[in-house]
């Protein structure tokens, strides 16, 4: 009867060092997603607080000028806090999701801001003879329903840096928000990108080209 030799003996030891192992980074795996988890909780509800407390300083702010809107004519304060606001929102919706619960009540209030925004300068515009050229950019965040509206952002986020009498309010199309959709029917946009330059309707993707042709038509 033949015996197992030395080098065939398990390595009981050896076995169960590497089983502890593998246990010790499960469960540091597991303690790690946890405060990461925790951490990332109390960081969106410290930007929800944040973006609440901007959003309620922007209506104050509205409140304010409408007593007197010509010596806001300028309104550089308010829209650069819009601005400000949006680079936020967005930082959530990409930390989030865009179909977050949170992220969607949040972005519904700011479409509401930038509608009411929007109508301030056209007042404005009206009333105290401001250069500002308006224009409303209705997307949707499904790629596959609006394949150009990245190109789309990117364009008018240009036209913008570039003419600074050029104010843009991007809108989620499908957003369930009563005065988007009440825009939308009086603009007639049924699909996307959608743009309203002044009160010109322009339905599909605007080249450069395009966008500078419609901005000289309207200033």
């Amino acid at each position: 009867m033949s015996t197992m030799s030395k080098e065939q003996t398990p390595n009981y030891k050896k076995y169960l060092i590497v089983l502890l192992l593998t246990i010790a980074i499960f469960v540091f795996g597991l303690l790690l997603g946890s405060y990461t988890s925790t951490h990332k909780l109390q960081d969106v509800r410290s930007l929800q607080d944040d973006l609440r407390t901007q959003t309620l300083d922007i209506e104050t702010q509205y409140s304010l000028a409408t007593e007197d809107p010509c010596a806001f004519a300028a309104a550089a304060p308010l829209t650069t806090e819009l601005y400000e606001l949006s680079t936020r929102l967005d930082f959530m919706e990409n930390l989030l999701g865009p179909r977050d619960s949170r992220v969607l009540s949040l972005k519904k209030y700011y479409s509401i801001l930038e509608l009411r925004h929007w109508l301030f300068l056209k007042r404005l515009s009206d009333e105290c003879g401001t250069d500002a050229v308006l224009v409303l950019y209705f997307y949707s965040n499904e790629a596959e329903a609006c394949p150009s509206c990245e190109e789309q952002g990117f364009l008018l986020t240009w036209l913008r840096k570039n003419h600074p009498n050029v104010h843009v309010f991007s809108l989620e199309k499908d957003l369930a928000v009563g005065s988007v959709q009440a825009v939308q029917q009086r603009y007639g946009v049924t699909g996307t990108p959608f743009l309203v330059i002044g009160d010109e309707p322009l339905e599909g993707f605007q080249s450069q080209e395009a966008l500078l042709s419609a901005l000289q038509r309207h200033q």
